[in-house]
């Protein structure tokens, strides 16, 4: 078995005995805030493989389950939230897949003006005839300092680990220091900007070049450095409006890895009436390698972990507290798993919700 495979089982005894303990511990005395939902419905996608040369479309089932745990108190937030995602394809049984994912956070404020923070997460990814499975992991512990009214800053250190189960050609630890600033400039605006230094190990070799566009490879392992920094701006209360840019520079030892990229994002959610609610999610990136020309393998071997150029929208009407009728368009236009080639897709999903 695996590291991350075991790490992410670990965590979820853990967040499972934590959400036992404090439902049960006198001490926490108020009992936890549960909330819970399923999301069900029909999705058509125009390029399940995610291929930039041939699309193949089909229609498959989507089933989300997704629970919520939080308390509080005096000095410390506890929460934890799990989501299943299941996606069944009737006739491609390499599209059907399971997605596990395990959140955790605790704050803990042990001064007047400090707090600590931690963050756990962990992801279990299935297939049903495809032999691309993987875990992942990825923690955060950091301290918050109030600065004064409505200015805070966090310093934190986060780790991260990626696992695939039958092959390690894409495994990685990624191990990076951040800092941010934070500022409320009013109830319904603020801002926020952070900077990160990263490393991340890979467990396979490095690349250099060779004449004719050939690619020799090295006896050491392929090692990147890289600085990230990402700025928000968010506006609105009841409609909601979030803009953020991001940039990055990685630089590798193997040979056609080392790049630039700028993103830029917005999100945003709109009551239309009291029962239509309209939600969207934009993001383009830019994105200069440091050696062009050949076609290399990129770092990640699952494209919908580097979505980074898309449009969704979603539109749900509420019939009542407790059921949705949904409908959500995204449109994709990401980098496949070859460097410099990207591919097309639209989704269309139909469902329901229903909220506990």
């Amino acid at each position: 078995m695996n590291a991350a495979v075991k790490m992410s089982r670990i965590g979820l005894c853990f967040l499972a005995g934590m959400l036992v303990g404090f439902q049960a511990g006198p001490a926490f005395g108020q009992k936890w805030n549960l909330s819970s939902r399923i999301q069900a419905g029909l999705e058509q996608d125009n390029n399940i493989f995610e291929s930039s040369r041939h699309e193949t479309e089909s229609m498959n089932g989507r089933l989300l389950v997704q629970m919520r745990a939080r308390k509080s108190r005096k000095k410390m937030l506890l929460s934890a939230d799990y989501a299943g995602a299941l996606q069944i394809d009737p006739v491609f049984n390499s599209d059907s897949k399971f997605l596990n994912t395990l959140n955790g956070r605790a704050h803990w404020r042990f001064h007047e003006k400090m707090i600590l923070i931690v963050n756990v997460r962990g992801k279990l990814k299935w297939f049903l005839d495809a032999p691309l499975d993987f875990a992942s992991t990825w923690s955060r512990f950091g301290i918050q300092l109030q600065l004064r009214r409505g200015l805070r800053c966090t310093i934190g250190e986060t780790t991260s680990q990626l696992d695939y189960v039958h092959s390690n050609y894409f495994d990685q630890k990624t191990r990076l220091s951040t800092f941010g600033i934070s500022q409320e400039f009013s109830r319904s605006l603020s801002g926020s900007a952070e900077i990160s230094y990263g490393r991340i190990a890979f467990t396979r070799a490095a690349y250099r070049s060779a004449a004719e566009s050939a690619l020799i490879r090295n006896r050491f392992e392929q090692r990147d450095k890289f600085l990230q920094s990402k700025f928000w701006l968010s506006l609105g209360r009841k409609n909601i409006l979030r803009l953020g840019a991001e940039y990055q520079k990685n630089n590798s030892n193997s040979f056609g890895q080392g790049y630039a990229r700028w993103s830029l994002s917005l999100i945003g959610a709109r009551s239309l009436t009291r029962q239509w609610l309209l939600r969207c999610a934009l993001s383009k990136q830019f994105k200069d390698y440091d050696e062009a020309g050949q076609i290399i393998l990129q770092n990640e071997l699952d494209a919908e972990r580097t979505e980074n150029n898309f449009a969704v929208f979603d539109i749900s009407y509420s019939m009542s507290d407790k059921l949705a009728w949904l409908m959500r368009l995204a449109l994709y236009e990401n980098e496949s798993g070859l460097r410099g080639r990207f591919y097309e897709k639209r989704q269309l999903f139909l469902g329901f919700e229903l909220r506990f």
